[in-house]
């Protein structure tokens, strides 16, 4: 009797320690998730530069998915940078820990109270993989491929419309990129393909680069500024109110810095040609009417963004403020070699007949996207980038 009551009791020792260690296992499965949303979302404040939301942006995702902090003896700690681990000490990085002991049950009686439970989560920025957004939120063909346009791009894309008609390829066009998401759905008529097949109703698209700010606009260094037939020029960083136009076989080389189009926006026509590395142009309106951006037919464009400093990447950042302007456009076989950021979040971005952004990475940032006619290629190697694509996405490294 005395073996048989000892043999039970160990059996149900056992028992215990599974049923409360399971139970354990189980809590820390759910802390897990929690931690992983809340470093995921410090880590999205950070991206943004509000350092100081950091803690409250992750105590709240961690109470969406069942963490409440402060509840039940919960913890909840933040830390930027991460206090241990490989990314240790890395400023761009945010340490999560949430711990919460889970009350024993069977163990009880072993002089076990609670049994503790906690979980880790780091979560890091890295280079975005899409480069093509379509901000328009309830378009027909927001994105629209027409008239056998043919467009390969390198990274993914996203369109942010919820019409089921948000892309739309017609007329023997085509569209090759790695992904291709859609918040509504897409239409592509028997001689149109899209590769891969789009995924639909997917969640909805954000301006990626809705925290830049944008720069200072002071007082006119130029007015008017016209390259004419046949010149050459050089031109100085400023503010160009009513904009800078390259007519017809003249030549402009744009030094290092930041063009402000006061108005005007700038023109490149046919025959032109116009070059620049590590500058920016910031397109706003004021001392002139808003002018889009034109790339004309025969135009020869190569333009490449800074890499560093509060713009580096950016190439063309329209003004956000300006309501519902004209849209811009690469045009009719001109030659452009356009690396950098093309942010037109108000704005429609048009590549006609053949023409490109091929540079070595191009960023497409727009209300609404259109190919016409001819092939146009997205590349999409930062390699000359120090950190890589100027839009970031928070991905969980630990």
């Amino acid at each position: 009797m005395v073996v048989t009551a000892m043999a039970l009791a160990t059996l149900l020792g056992f028992a215990g320690l599974a049923a409360d260690v399971g139970f354990a296992w189980n809590k820390r499965r759910q802390l897990q998730t929690a931690a992983d949303a809340a470093a995921l979302a410090a880590e999205h404040e950070l991206l943004a530069g509000q350092s100081g939301a950091l803690v409250q942006s992750a105590t709240d995702d961690a109470a969406r998915n069942g963490f409440t902090a402060g509840v039940g003896d919960a913890t909840l700690t933040v830390n930027n940078p991460p206090a241990s681990g490989l990314y240790a000490g890395n400023s761009q990085a945010v340490e999560v820990i949430v711990s919460q002991p889970q009350p024993a049950f069977f163990l009880r009686v072993l002089g076990f109270a609670s049994l503790a439970a906690s979980a880790r989560a780091v979560a890091a920025s890295t280079s975005a993989s899409t480069c093509v957004y379509v901000l328009d939120p309830n378009a027909d063909a927001a994105l629209m491929l027409e008239h056998g346009a043919h467009v390969t791009m390198q990274c993914g894309v996203l369109v942010d419309s919820t019409s089921p008609t948000a892309l739309v390829a017609s007329s023997g066009s085509s569209l090759s990129a790695p992904s291709i998401g859609v918040v509504g759905s897409y239409s592509s008529d028997g001689g149109s393909s899209l590769h891969p097949a789009p995924t639909s109703s997917i969640a909805t698209v954000q301006d990626p680069l809705a925290d830049l700010e944008p720069p200072a606009v002071g007082a006119c260094n130029y007015t008017s500024y016209v390259v004419s037939h046949g010149s050459q020029a050089t031109l100085n960083p400023g503010v160009y109110c009513n904009g800078i136009s390259v007519t017809d076989g003249a030549s402009a080389t744009l030094n290092p810095g930041l063009y402000v189009l006061d108005g005007g926006g700038l023109t490149v026509e046919g025959g032109a040609r116009l070059s620049g590395s590590g500058v920016v142009f910031y397109n706003t309106q004021g001392a002139a009417a808003y002018g889009p951006l034109v790339l004309a037919n025969g135009s020869q464009v190569t333009l490449a963004a800074p890499l560093s400093g509060p713009l580096a990447g950016i190439l063309f950042f329209q003004d956000r403020a300006v309501a519902s302007p004209p849209p811009s456009v690469v045009a009719n076989g001109s030659q452009a070699s356009l690396t950098g950021v093309l942010y037109l979040p108000t704005s429609t971005l048009s590549f006609a007949n053949g023409s490109g952004a091929a540079g070595a990475w191009t960023v497409l940032v727009a209300r609404d996207l259109a190919f016409t006619n001819g092939s146009t290629d997205i590349a999409a190697d930062y390699s000359s980038m120090p950190a890589g694509s100027p839009i970031r996405q928070a991905v969980l490294v630990e």
